[in-house]
């Protein structure tokens, strides 16, 4: 769907909202949901949003819609004006003006081969068939392939002109596998920006990961209470780390309530860790330009410990005199678009090679109520394996992990090689010097 962006810029000049900026979103998702090697669902949809925000004699205006048609454009303008009636105050300065170039994030490849609905379903029914016959354990299965095609724009009356499509597969895969009178769920997922026989290439892989986590938890208890020596798994890394990085948002320094104000060029977690903002790389959370329009940078987050940058939206780096580095996430809030931390040499058997008696984790749950945005405290639900002279052994839980997440980016002593994409987190597994575990 196209929009007449000249004349929503038309009719709020003529009510006086300048800087005025509209944001429009297009999704095109084509799934089919197999369900124990039958079709479930297969469904067509598109979806719409549009944003719009503006400054009304000072006031900030904003008002968002998915109802998008010649109405439109006249009913956004009343809302922003009535908005602002109750907003906050804004600057024009917190408007990006555009004039700057944007470096393409690698989500439109122009090797992407397109797919039908009878073809997704047809690999759909594949992998589900592969599921089902790879474990006896396994009882149902349920393998979701969706093709996701979008498109983001972004305007205003100062200049600024931006544009980005995406285009990508991508493949869950969720089991729950029954023994013993006891059952467990296993899942896990790909993603290709070029193929479905790359999807279906990385689906061994994907089913593999999802059994073992049914197949190896049933019957499964926990350990003994205590501070372990630990390894945590790619995917436990990118659910802590996404909240550690949380606070590196610039506002929240500014408004003294996060933990790392005043930090910068100071040592904040282990030499081990470097950490580098890669917002161009292919990857789903991938992106050209933030929610501000301003094009996003590649810059190091982290080095050896050392904090060198926050994230900075149009409105703190303004406060600060610095160059905004493309992290706007609205309203003067920023946050980092995709954190790549950086790899070793070493194998994550190199690092199970160093714990003689220790846990792997390889699942956190509970993150939303577990882990206290401003101090980092954790206390959250938890699987994994126990670790015995550097062998991975049995599978444990029903067991809580707990701490703080500074001490435990400080506690790292090493990290593997085994890099893992989980969207807006990149990262391999960590060795941790302890952990504190509540179990029997």
């Amino acid at each position: 769907m196209k929009i007449n962006v000249n004349k929503y810029i038309q009719i709020a000049k003529e009510n006086k909202i300048t800087p005025f900026q509209l944001s429009y979103s297009y999704t095109k998702e084509t799934t089919v949901t197999v369900f124990n090697e039958s079709v479930e669902e297969q469904t067509i949809g598109n979806s719409y949003q549009l944003l719009a925000k503006g400054i009304v004699n000072g006031k900030l205006g904003l008002y968002s819609t998915d109802k998008i048609d010649s109405s439109t454009p006249k009913v956004v303008v009343e809302n922003i004006l009535e908005s602002s009636k109750f907003g906050k105050e804004e600057k024009k300065e917190n408007f990006f003006a555009g004039g700057k170039k944007y470096k393409k994030a690698k989500i439109y490849s122009p090797n992407f081969i397109d797919a039908s609905l009878s073809e997704l379903q047809k690999v759909a029914l594949e992998i589900s068939k592969k599921v089902k016959n790879a474990n006896p354990k396994v009882e149902k299965v349920e393998v979701t392939l969706t093709k996701v095609e979008s498109e983001d724009q972004m305007y205003n009356d100062l200049g600024l002109k931006a544009k980005e499509k995406e285009r990508y597969y991508s493949l869950y895969v969720s089991v729950i596998c029954s023994s013993d009178n006891d059952t467990q769920t296993g899942f896990d997922s790909a993603h290709s920006f070029t193929s479905l026989s790359e999807i279906k290439e990385k689906a061994d892989e994907v089913i593999s990961s999802a059994i073992k986590q049914g197949v190896d938890f049933i019957n499964s208890k926990p350990i003994k209470s205590g501070k372990y020596k630990g390894v945590l798994s790619p995917k436990v890394v990118a659910s802590l780390l996404g909240f550690y990085l949380s606070g590196l948002n610039a506002k929240s320094c500014q408004k003294h309530i996060s933990p790392f104000e005043g930090k910068l060029n100071q040592q904040i977690c282990s030499k081990a860790l470097t950490i580098k903002h890669t917002p161009h790389i292919e990857s789903t959370s991938a992106t050209s330009f933030d929610s501000e329009g301003y094009p996003t940078s590649d810059f190091i987050i982290i080095k050896k410990g050392i904090l060198l940058n926050y994230f900075h939206s149009l409105e703190t780096a303004r406060n600060e005199s610095v160059e905004p580095n493309g992290c706007g996430a609205g309203l003067g809030e920023a946050i980092g678009q995709v954190a790549s931390l950086m790899p070793s040499k070493k194998s994550e058997e190199e690092l199970f090679s160093k714990v003689k008696k220790g846990i792997y984790i390889t699942n956190v749950k509970g993150l939303n109520a577990g882990i206290d945005k401003q101090t980092l405290n954790f206390s959250l639900p938890c699987e994994g394996y126990e670790i015995i002279d550097g062998k991975v052994s049995k599978a444990t839980s029903m067991i809580i992990c707990s701490g703080n997440l500074k001490d435990l980016f400080n506690d790292v002593i090493a990290v593997s090689n085994n890099t893992k994409n989980l969207s807006s987190i990149i990262t391999p597994s960590l060795l941790v010097k302890k952990i504190t575990i509540s179990g029997n």
